[in-house]
Protein backbone atom coordinates (compact mmCIF):
# COMPACT_ATOMS: atom_id res chain seq x y z
CA UNK A 1 0.00 0.00 0.00
CA UNK A 2 1.50 3.56 -0.67
CA UNK A 3 1.23 6.38 1.31
CA UNK A 4 -0.49 9.59 0.25
CA UNK A 5 1.35 12.03 -1.83
CA UNK A 6 2.81 14.79 -0.38
CA UNK A 7 1.31 18.14 -1.60
CA UNK A 8 1.96 19.26 -5.34
CA UNK A 9 2.08 15.29 -6.47
CA UNK A 10 5.99 14.11 -4.44
CA UNK A 11 7.53 14.71 -7.26
CA UNK A 12 11.30 16.18 -5.71
CA UNK A 13 11.35 19.23 -4.20
CA UNK A 14 10.89 21.60 -7.27
CA UNK A 15 7.29 20.29 -7.12
CA UNK A 16 6.82 21.12 -3.56
CA UNK A 17 5.02 24.65 -3.45
CA UNK A 18 7.42 26.72 -0.83
CA UNK A 19 10.62 25.32 -1.72
CA UNK A 20 12.64 22.43 -0.10
CA UNK A 21 10.47 20.94 2.65
CA UNK A 22 9.96 17.84 1.65
CA UNK A 23 13.41 17.80 -0.52
CA UNK A 24 14.98 14.56 1.51
CA UNK A 25 11.91 12.57 1.16
CA UNK A 26 12.53 9.27 -1.28
CA UNK A 27 10.19 9.20 -4.64
CA UNK A 28 8.08 6.04 -5.17
CA UNK A 29 8.71 5.23 -8.58
CA UNK A 30 11.59 4.62 -11.22
CA UNK A 31 10.50 8.45 -12.84
CA UNK A 32 10.33 9.56 -9.75
CA UNK A 33 13.67 8.79 -8.57
CA UNK A 34 15.59 9.80 -11.64
CA UNK A 35 13.74 13.42 -11.01
CA UNK A 36 14.70 13.46 -6.99
CA UNK A 37 18.66 12.77 -8.29
CA UNK A 38 18.29 15.30 -10.94
CA UNK A 39 17.13 17.66 -8.28
CA UNK A 40 19.32 16.90 -5.55
CA UNK A 41 23.23 16.60 -6.92
CA UNK A 42 23.19 19.05 -10.10
CA UNK A 43 26.83 19.71 -10.16
CA UNK A 44 27.60 15.78 -10.27
CA UNK A 45 25.89 15.43 -13.32
CA UNK A 46 28.00 17.15 -16.22
CA UNK A 47 31.78 16.30 -15.08
CA UNK A 48 30.45 12.70 -14.81
CA UNK A 49 28.72 12.30 -18.60
CA UNK A 50 31.60 13.59 -19.14
CA UNK A 51 34.25 11.14 -17.91
CA UNK A 52 31.51 8.48 -19.23
CA UNK A 53 32.21 10.13 -22.37
CA UNK A 54 36.08 9.41 -22.59
CA UNK A 55 36.05 6.55 -21.76
CA UNK A 56 33.61 5.37 -24.02
CA UNK A 57 35.62 6.81 -26.65
CA UNK A 58 39.04 5.52 -25.52
CA UNK A 59 40.35 9.38 -24.77
CA UNK A 60 43.81 9.02 -23.48
CA UNK A 61 44.43 5.03 -24.52
CA UNK A 62 45.07 2.34 -22.28
CA UNK A 63 47.34 2.96 -19.25
CA UNK A 64 50.84 1.74 -20.37
CA UNK A 65 49.91 1.45 -23.88
CA UNK A 66 53.30 2.57 -26.12
CA UNK A 67 52.21 5.10 -28.43
CA UNK A 68 51.66 4.71 -32.23
CA UNK A 69 52.74 6.46 -34.82
CA UNK A 70 52.71 6.48 -39.08
CA UNK A 71 54.41 3.55 -40.39
CA UNK A 72 53.46 2.87 -44.31
CA UNK A 73 55.71 2.08 -47.46
CA UNK A 74 56.45 -0.33 -50.30
CA UNK A 75 57.47 -3.99 -50.20
CA UNK A 76 58.83 -5.68 -53.78
CA UNK A 77 60.56 -8.68 -55.13
CA UNK A 78 63.58 -8.11 -57.05
CA UNK A 79 62.05 -4.47 -57.54
CA UNK A 80 58.53 -5.76 -58.58
CA UNK A 81 56.23 -4.50 -56.47
CA UNK A 82 54.35 -7.09 -54.55
CA UNK A 83 50.73 -7.81 -55.64
CA UNK A 84 49.03 -8.89 -52.37
CA UNK A 85 50.52 -10.36 -48.92
CA UNK A 86 50.39 -9.00 -45.35
CA UNK A 87 53.37 -7.82 -43.33
CA UNK A 88 54.04 -7.19 -39.50
CA UNK A 89 56.41 -5.37 -38.15
CA UNK A 90 57.43 -6.86 -34.21
CA UNK A 91 59.22 -4.09 -32.19
CA UNK A 92 62.00 -4.54 -29.34
CA UNK A 93 59.69 -3.52 -27.09
CA UNK A 94 55.33 -2.91 -27.39
CA UNK A 95 52.60 -4.43 -29.03
CA UNK A 96 53.46 -5.58 -33.00
CA UNK A 97 51.54 -4.27 -35.88
CA UNK A 98 49.94 -5.63 -39.10
CA UNK A 99 48.50 -4.30 -42.84
CA UNK A 100 47.95 -5.91 -45.76
CA UNK A 101 50.24 -5.55 -49.07
CA UNK A 102 48.17 -4.43 -52.16
CA UNK A 103 50.18 -3.57 -55.14
CA UNK A 104 53.12 -3.28 -53.44
CA UNK A 105 51.72 -0.69 -50.60
CA UNK A 106 51.22 -1.14 -47.19
CA UNK A 107 49.65 0.89 -43.99
CA UNK A 108 50.17 -0.94 -41.01
CA UNK A 109 48.19 -1.08 -37.55
CA UNK A 110 48.49 -1.66 -34.03
CA UNK A 111 45.93 -0.25 -31.95
CA UNK A 112 43.19 0.92 -34.71
CA UNK A 113 43.53 0.74 -38.43
CA UNK A 114 45.86 2.33 -39.86
CA UNK A 115 47.34 4.16 -36.96
CA UNK A 116 50.72 2.90 -37.61
CA UNK A 117 53.13 1.40 -35.41
CA UNK A 118 54.91 1.65 -32.06
CA UNK A 119 58.22 3.97 -32.76
CA UNK A 120 61.90 1.60 -32.62
CA UNK A 121 63.77 -1.09 -33.94
CA UNK A 122 61.03 -3.69 -35.66
CA UNK A 123 61.83 -7.26 -36.76
CA UNK A 124 59.71 -7.81 -39.91
CA UNK A 125 57.73 -10.85 -41.28
CA UNK A 126 56.35 -11.31 -44.27
CA UNK A 127 53.35 -13.27 -46.00
CA UNK A 128 53.44 -13.16 -49.77
CA UNK A 129 51.09 -15.95 -51.51
CA UNK A 130 49.54 -16.33 -54.51
CA UNK A 131 45.95 -18.42 -55.20
CA UNK A 132 45.47 -20.68 -57.69
CA UNK A 133 42.81 -24.04 -58.34
CA UNK A 134 44.06 -27.31 -58.52
CA UNK A 135 43.27 -30.15 -60.93
CA UNK A 136 40.66 -31.15 -58.65
CA UNK A 137 38.70 -27.59 -58.41
CA UNK A 138 40.13 -26.40 -54.93
CA UNK A 139 41.62 -23.08 -54.49
CA UNK A 140 45.23 -23.33 -53.10
CA UNK A 141 48.04 -21.13 -51.85
CA UNK A 142 51.76 -21.03 -52.94
CA UNK A 143 53.82 -18.71 -50.88
CA UNK A 144 55.73 -16.47 -53.56
CA UNK A 145 58.83 -16.18 -50.96
CA UNK A 146 60.83 -18.47 -49.20
CA UNK A 147 59.35 -19.87 -45.25
CA UNK A 148 62.01 -18.10 -43.81
CA UNK A 149 60.53 -14.30 -44.40
CA UNK A 150 56.99 -15.20 -42.08
CA UNK A 151 59.26 -15.28 -39.13
CA UNK A 152 60.24 -12.24 -37.70
CA UNK A 153 63.17 -13.81 -35.88
CA UNK A 154 64.87 -15.60 -39.36
CA UNK A 155 63.90 -13.26 -41.94
CA UNK A 156 66.71 -11.18 -41.75
CA UNK A 157 64.72 -7.49 -42.28
CA UNK A 158 64.35 -5.34 -39.62
CA UNK A 159 62.85 -1.28 -40.21
CA UNK A 160 63.77 1.42 -37.79
CA UNK A 161 60.55 3.68 -37.36
CA UNK A 162 61.29 6.92 -35.60
CA UNK A 163 59.38 8.59 -33.15
CA UNK A 164 57.66 10.69 -36.35
CA UNK A 165 57.14 8.00 -37.57
CA UNK A 166 57.79 7.07 -41.54
CA UNK A 167 55.79 6.37 -44.22
CA UNK A 168 58.48 5.38 -46.62
CA UNK A 169 59.98 2.26 -45.73
CA UNK A 170 61.27 0.26 -48.16
CA UNK A 171 61.60 -3.52 -47.91
CA UNK A 172 62.95 -5.19 -50.86
CA UNK A 173 63.29 -9.17 -51.47
CA UNK A 174 66.28 -10.35 -53.46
Amino acid sequence: MSSPAPPGGGRGSHDFPGGLEGAARRPEGRTDMLRFAACQGRGWAAPALALACMVAAGCGGKSGEIPAVPAAGTVTIKGKPVANGTIQLVPDNGRPATGPIKDGKFTVSTYTEGDGAVAGKHKVALFVVEEFKGKDGDTYQKSLIPDKYSQPDNSGIEVEVPAGGNTNIQIDIK
